[in-house]
């Protein structure tokens, strides 16, 4: 909340034209359930991407495995939520489109490899680069946006330079 009342940062969010999410559970219902008010949710729904999943910092990390594919993620996403929310909240979470195409096939890894981390974190900041929205929210987690944020922190300074306080105010938040 502190984050949005950013003048700025709440623009960006209202001109977001596009919403990427981690095909993983609990980012999914972050998801859904942050942004079920925003329009473009409604109206082009949402791109589950398999290089937004966390970052395996372990192999003990189990909870950076995927259970489903395809739509099975969105299925087990909301049953999830039941008992949390209402019934007519989930069914109305239900209508939302996702564009599943890069969780068709095992988006998810077994093994630690310390090399992987970088070559994900590669990836999806290529795709956010070249990608044609012009603002994107993407929906993550914590280990992924640390990476980002320690691999990419010179570039992210240049594009939010005339921000002024944005990258201090993302960096500390």
């Amino acid at each position: 909340r502190d984050f949005l009342e950013d003048e700025l940062v709440f623009k960006m969010f209202e001109e977001c034209t596009s919403i990427i999410m981690s095909p993983l559970c609990r980012a999914v219902q972050t998801g859904l359930l942050c942004l079920q008010d925003h329009p473009r949710l409604w109206s082009h729904g949402a791109h589950l991407l398999r290089w937004a999943r966390e970052i395996k910092m372990s192999t003990t990390w189990l909870d950076c495995v995927g259970a489903e594919l395809g739509s099975g993620i969105k299925r087990r996403s909301l049953e999830k939520l039941r008992g949390r929310l209402e019934a007519p909240a989930i069914e109305k979470l239900r209508h939302i489109c996702f564009d599943d195409h890069s969780v068709q096939s095992t988006w998810w890894t077994l093994a630690f490899d310390s090399n992987k981390g970088a070559q994900r974190v590669d990836h999806i900041m290529n795709f956010l680069k070249y990608s044609k929205s012009r603002v994107i929210t993407l929906v993550g987690h914590s280990a992924l946006f640390r990476k980002i944020f320690a691999s990419y922190s010179d570039d992210i300074s240049v594009c939010t330079a005339r921000r002024g306080h944005l990258l201090e105010s993302l960096e500390t938040k």
